[in-house]
């Protein structure tokens, strides 16, 4: 990720993460298909109408137990 930053998925998630992510307001974002994507948005994505967040607080901790 930009700026020596890292985040922290399952490592069965990682098939659903290639390519460069950058690191922007505390969040791992990438551009898909012409828009901004959040890494933690990508592997829990959210039902209809509702948001994923972060248990702890750590919005580099991607890991579907935070």
């Amino acid at each position: 990720m930009t700026q020596g930053y890292w985040a922290i998925i399952d490592r069965e998630d990682l098939p659903k993460v290639p390519g460069v992510w950058f690191y922007s307001n505390g969040y791992a974002h990438q551009r898909r298909d012409g828009r901004i994507v959040r890494l933690h948005n990508v592997i829990m994505p959210p039902p209809e109408g509702m948001e994923t967040d972060h248990k702890f607080g750590n919005k580099l901790d991607c890991r579907k137990s935070q």
